[in-house]
């Protein structure tokens, strides 16, 4: 089998595993602007920079101070806050400097409560020799905080990510042994399913690589978009469909014997696991294995200039 043909299998198998990783994102995101489980993260992870709780008066007072305040619904805490602004709402609000007019002027300055509840804060202040050192030192200090808290939320979202790829697994009859055998025996199929991706992949990929959470009525459009593709492409062997039988009630596909029932049960899980990985890891892996395919654009223009 060529080349051509292996990379058409891979693509198709990437396609769905993609399609099915927006869907059960879009499905996630919904279900944390329910909860603001997202925002309720965010507001612990701060508390404990600041060495404070969610309830005390250290994080009350920051997220009233107006900078803060302004991005928060009734109900629903902020998801992000970036290290500039929380860099500005630290030195404009829990700093005293002898001359407040110019603070990026001032040799030296002091922490005010409840700022100085922090022992990480204190330090940066006795090693700052100016105010704009100090915010230097508390915007790098919150945005590597942040960076390890991002892994962390990635690391504890995991095993509910993989709990909504299952459902949305089983659903569609995403198997992937099924999947990976009907493609390699029928490569027209796994062709057909690699042209599709190619079509659909830039349209379906909206916000795939972004952090900022859509809208509901994006999502929702999105999510019918994916469901729509899933449910009627004849390029993309899922679905729960009947073998051909003479009987008046004939076994689903994949359950006719035991054997055939644990198998599709491993396919699911695979599938579930593939779909854990997230949309932007298997968007990267779309583009990649795309530019790889004879034909593609990036092909194309690169031959076109030798």
């Amino acid at each position: 089998m060529s080349l051509s043909t292996v990379l058409d299998v891979v693509l198709g198998m990437v396609f769905i595993y993609f399609l099915l990783s927006r869907l059960t994102s879009m499905a996630y995101e919904t279900w944390v602007g329910y909860t603001n489980s997202r925002g309720k993260y965010l507001q612990d992870t701060i508390a404990k920079l600041l060495e404070g709780t969610a309830g005390d008066a250290l994080i009350k007072d920051f997220y009233a101070k107006p900078a803060i305040a302004s991005m928060t619904d009734p109900g629903h805490l902020p998801t992000d806050i970036a290290p500039a602004l929380f860099t500005q709402v630290i030195v404009s609000g829990y700093i005293r400097t002898p001359s407040q007019a110019r603070p990026n002027d001032a040799s030296s300055f002091d922490l005010i409560t409840p700022g100085a509840n922090s022992a990480v804060l204190k330090h940066l202040a006795e090693t700052s020799a100016t105010v704009a050192d100090f915010q230097a030192a508390v915007n790098l200090w919150y945005t590597q905080a942040m960076l390890r808290s991002t892994r962390r939320y990635s690391h504890k979202i995991q095993p509910i990510m993989f709990v909504i790829g299952l459902a949305a697994t089983i659903l569609f009859n995403a198997d992937s042994i099924r999947m990976a055998e009907s493609f390699w025996s029928q490569p027209t199929m796994a062709t057909a399913a690699a042209m599709e991706a190619q079509k659909q992949s830039a349209s379906l990929a909206i916000q795939a690589t972004s952090a900022t959470p859509s809208k509901t009525s994006d999502n929702s459009k999105q999510a019918a978009t994916i469901a729509e593709t899933l449910q009627s492409d004849k390029n993309l062997p899922i679905g729960w469909v009947h073998v051909s039988s003479p009987e008046p009630n004939p076994p689903i596909k994949g359950f006719e014997s035991t054997t055939a029932v644990m198998m599709t049960f491993l396919g699911w899980l695979v599938t579930a696991l593939a779909v854990s990985f997230g949309a932007p890891f298997w968007y990267d892996f779309l583009n990649k294995i795309t530019s790889m395919r004879p034909g593609s654009s990036s092909q194309t223009a690169s031959g076109s200039t030798t």
